[in-house]
C-alpha cells in the first residue's frame, strides 16, 4: 500500500463506483414502487432468467481481460447452438455431452477465425467482430432461412436440460425457486 487515504470524492471519480451507485439507486426506486422486488422468490427468478446471459458474459470477460472486445459472441453462440442441434437431429444423436462438446468446438473454431483475422491483418477487434457477427447470422439466414426448430423435434436431452433445474428452494408462498 502507498499509505494514501481515499475520500468519497476519489471513489466517485471511478466509473465502476458511479455505475454501482446508479444500480443501487435504481434498485431502491424499483423496490419502493414495487415492494415485492426484493422478495427472495423474485431475486431467484431474476438470477434464473439471467443465467444464460451470465454464461455468455464469462466468455466476454476473458476477451476483455485480454485487451480486446468481441461483439460477435452472441452470434457465435447462436450459430454454434443452432448448427449443433441441426447436426444432432440429422444424425439422430441424443447426448447432452456431445451437444456441449460440438457447440464448444464450433464456437472455438469461430473465435479462432476472429483471432486469425485480427492478428494476420492487424485489424481492430471491434471492427472484425462486428463484421463476423453479421457473417455468422447471415450464414444462418442463408442456410436455414427464418425457420425455428420446434421443441418436439429437438433432442430430448437438450429439452430436459433446458427445462430442469438443479436446485429448488421452498418458498414461504408455497412455491419453489
Amino acid at each position: 500500500m502507498n499509505g494514501r487515504r481515499y475520500s468519497i470524492g476519489d471513489l466517485m471519480k471511478r466509473q465502476e463506483s458511479v455505475l454501482f451507485l446508479i444500480l443501487f439507486v435504481y434498485c431502491a426506486f424499483v423496490s419502493i414502487v414495487n415492494p415485492t422486488f426484493l422478495a427472495i422468490d423474485n431475486i431467484f427468478d431474476i438470477v434464473k432468467s439471467s443465467a444464460g446471459m451470465m454464461v455468455l458474459a464469462m466468455g466476454v470477460l476473458v476477451v476483455l481481460v485480454s485487451g480486446g472486445i468481441d461483439v460477435s459472441f452472441t452470434a457465435m453462440a447462436i450459430f454454434s447452438g443452432y448448427i449443433t442441434i441441426r447436426i444432432m437431429i440429422a444424425f439422430g444423436i441424443d447426448s447432452l455431452f456431445l451437444a456441449f462438446l460440438a457447440s464448444a468446438f464450433i464456437g472455438l473454431f469461430l473465435g479462432f477465425l476472429n483471432g486469425i483475422i485480427i492478428h494476420k491483418f492487424r485489424l481492430k477487434p471491434l471492427i472484425v467482430t462486428l463484421g463476423t457477427q453479421n457473417i455468422f447470422i447471415g450464414a444462418l439466414s442463408v442456410l436455414f432461412g427464418t425457420k425455428f426448430i420446434p421443441v418436439g423435434q429437438m433432442p430430448k436431452s437438450i429439452v430436459r436440460f433446458g427445462t430442469n433445474s438443479l436446485l429448488s428452494i421452498p418458498l414461504s408462498s408455497g412455491g419453489t425457486a
